[in-house]
C-alpha cells in the first residue's frame, strides 16, 4: 500500500523502484537479448490461473539524445496503456528527485497508476516502472492491470544509444479478480463469440501477437527513433 503521508509515500516509491533496479539483470537474463544484433523483438502470452500475462522484450539502437527523457515522460504511451488511442494531456504526477507517477484512466477503463524510477550514470541509465496496485490516495480501484517495465540505455563513445526493454502486463483485474476471458479478449480486438472455449487461448494469442509489430512501431515513433 502506497500511503498518503508525503514522506512515507516518497520512501515507498523509492523502495519499489530500487527493488526493480536491482532485479534488472536477472529479469533481462530470461529474455532473448543479443549483443550481436542492433534490433530484435519478442512477444508471448502466458496463461495462468490468475489470468493472462503479456510479455514483451525489444532492443534497438538510436542516436537521439532525448530518448531517455521521452521514455520517462511518455511512459503511458510506451507501455501501451491506452492501446492505440492517443493520450491528449500529460499524465505526470508527483515528480520528485528521481521518481514520478503517471496517472490516467485508459480508453477501456483501466486505472493506470505507474511509478517510474530513474537511475542515471554517464554511460548507462536505467528506467523502471510498475503499477501501484494499492494506493491510499486513490482508494478502491475497480479496474487495473499489473504492469512492470525495465529499460536500459547504454551510450557508446561514438554516441550510439543501445536500448533494451522488458515489458510485462497482466490480465485486467477487478475487486473480484480477473475478468472473464471473452471480456479480456474484446479489449484487444479479439472476438471470442462462436469460438469453442478450448480454443480461446490460441485465438487470443494469435490476435494479440498480431498487434505486437504495430505496437513496437508506435513505441519507436513515441521515442522519436
Amino acid at each position: 500500500m502506497l500511503p498518503t503521508n508525503l514522506a512515507s509515500r516518497q520512501l515507498g516509491k523509492l523502495w519499489i523502484t530500487q527493488q526493480m533496479y536491482h532485479n534488472i539483470e536477472p529479469t533481462f537474463a530470461k529474455y532473448p537479448f543479443s549483443r550481436h544484433v542492433t534490433e530484435a523483438f519478442s512477444a508471448t502470452v502466458e496463461f495462468t490461473d490468475a489470468g493472462n500475462e503479456y510479455l514483451l522484450s525489444w532492443q534497438f539502437v538510436t542516436t537521439k539524445s532525448d530518448v531517455i527523457d521521452r521514455c520517462r515522460d511518455h511512459m503511458c504511451d510506451v507501455l501501451m496503456t491506452n492501446l492505440f488511442y492517443p493520450i491528449e494531456s500529460t499524465t505526470i504526477r508527483e515528480p520528485y528527485e528521481n521518481t514520478l507517477l503517471h496517472q490516467m484512466i485508459s480508453k477501456t477503463g483501466d486505472h493506470v497508476n505507474l511509478v517510474v524510477g530513474i537511475f542515471p550514470s554517464p554511460t548507462r541509465t536505467v528506467l523502471v516502472s510498475r503499477q501501484i496496485l494499492h494506493d491510499e490516495a486513490w482508494g478502491i480501484v475497480p479496474k487495473q492491470r499489473n504492469r512492470l517495465a525495465w529499460f536500459e540505455f547504454v551510450t557508446t563513445p561514438l554516441g550510439f544509444i543501445h536500448i533494451r526493454a522488458v515489458l510485462q502486463c497482466s490480465h485486467r483485474i477487478t475487486n473480484h479478480g480477473p475478468v472473464d476471458m471473452p471480456v479480456e479478449a474484446s479489449m484487444w480486438g479479439c472476438d471470442l463469440r462462436g469460438v469453442p472455449p478450448p480454443l480461446w487461448e490460441s485465438r487470443l494469442r494469435r490476435d494479440v501477437l498480431g498487434l505486437m509489430p504495430i505496437s513496437l512501431a508506435k513505441v519507436k515513433t513515441i521515442l522519436g527513433v
